[in-house]
């Protein structure tokens, strides 16, 4: 799955500003989803840490 999405991304021609931008929103809405109750548990921060590596992976995570 991971070549599939860089192949798309280079198909669509996405620069690193752009793939940022995703990624970043990307991660801000899960975070807020996780955040609306007002309390992330062990499970949600186990995906967050998920979700920060195979953005990672993609080319950027939040904080690199």
């Amino acid at each position: 799955e991971l070549a599939l999405v860089l192949q798309e991304r280079q198909r669509l021609g996405l620069s690193l500003g752009q793939v940022r931008s995703i990624h970043a929103k990307a991660f801000a809405s899960v975070i807020a989803k996780f955040a609306d109750d007002g309390y992330l548990d062990n499970l949600e921060m186990l995906k967050l840490q998920r979700l920060y590596q195979c953005l990672s992976k993609l080319g950027w995570a939040p904080g690199e």
